[in-house]
C-alpha cells in the first residue's frame, strides 16, 4: 500500500514515477506492506504469464521473502531509484519519508535497500553521490551509516505528523513498534533490515 497523496505520471527520462499531490512531511510512512497485498514465490512466478513484468518491476516482500509482493495499489511499480533517494526504508515492509516532498516533486526509493537479488542496472539519477552501478547485495558501510543517520533523524517525527495509511495497514502499526525497538537498542549500529 502507498500513501494516497500521490500520483503517477510519465517523467522525462525514466518512464513512469510517482509524485506527490501535496506536500508529504518527514516522517511520513509512505509504503506498506498491507493485508490487501499479494505475494507470489518464486516458482509461481516462473509460470506466470506476466513474469517478465514481475521480474523486472514487482518487488521482494518484507515480510515473506524472498517472495514478490503484488502491491495493492499500482503506483509502487513506478517509484524510481535514487541515491539520494526522499523514501528509505526501515524494514519489516514499512517505507518512510526521510524528506519532505513539496507537491509535484517525485517519491524516489533507492533500491539498494531493498536486498533484491534481481536488481542490477546502471543508474540515471544525475546525484552527486550516484553509484553509477546499482546491485542490492553490494551496500557500503558508509552508505548503510547514512541510512541509519536519516532514518533516525526522521524517526521521532512518525508520531507528529498523519499517517494517511496508518489506519488501513493495523499490521504495520505492529512492524513499526518492532522496527522501533529495534532502532532504540541499536542506535551505534548498521540498520538491521
Amino acid at each position: 500500500m502507498i500513501i494516497p497523496q500521490v500520483y503517477k505520471k510519465l517523467t522525462s527520462t525514466t518512464g513512469y514515477g510517482v509524485y506527490a499531490r501535496q506536500t508529504i512531511p518527514a516522517g511520513t510512512i509512505a509504503m506498506t506492506e498491507c493485508p490487501r497485498c499479494q505475494t507470489m514465490s518464486h516458482a509461481e512466478a516462473l509460470n506466470h504469464p506476466n513474469k517478465d513484468f514481475i521480474f523486472s518491476h514487482a518487488p521482494i516482500s518484507a515480510t515473506t521473502y524472498p517472495d514478490f509482493l503484488y502491491p495493492c495499489k499500482d503506483e509502487i511499480y513506478y517509484l524510481n531509484h535514487s541515491c539520494r533517494a526522499n523514501v528509505l526504508t526501515l524494514g519489516g515492509g514499512i517505507d518512510i519519508v526521510v524528506e519532505t516532498i513539496p507537491a509535484g516533486e517525485e517519491l524516489t526509493f533507492d533500491y539498494r535497500c531493498m536486498f533484491d537479488p534481481y536488481i542490477d542496472f546502471d543508474c540515471t539519477c544525475h546525484n552527486s553521490n550516484c553509484a553509477g552501478h546499482i546491485r542490492c547485495f553490494e551496500v557500503p558501510e558508509e552508505l548503510l551509516e547514512e541510512w541509519q543517520h536519516r532514518l533516525t533523524r526522521v524517526i521521532p517525527l512518525i508520531s507528529q505528523v498523519p499517517q494517511p495509511i496508518m489506519d488501513e495497514a493495523l499490521d504495520a502499526r505492529l512492524c513499526l513498534e518492532q522496527m522501533l525497538r529495534k532502532q532504540r537498542t541499536k542506535r551505534n549500529q548498521a540498520i538491521v533490515f
